[in-house]
């Protein structure tokens, strides 16, 4: 094998190896992201459960 063609795999490799990071990154970014939808959802309905609870304190 010429040094050429090594110096080619040797550089397709480490592009592979990237890839593969920039992968596993993107999942964690897409996990986070979920985490974070699922967050600001329960955020959104928490003043209708506080006013809900408050209404039933007031009641009871």
């Amino acid at each position: 094998m010429d040094y050429a063609t090594h110096d080619m795999i040797v550089a397709l490799k480490k592009i592979q190896g990237d890839n593969e990071a920039i992968a596993s990154i993107i999942s964690d970014l897409e996990s986070a992201n979920a985490q974070i939808n699922a967050t600001h959802s329960k955020m959104a309905l928490a003043p209708f459960r506080i006013k809900n609870n408050n209404h039933v304190k007031q009641s009871a």
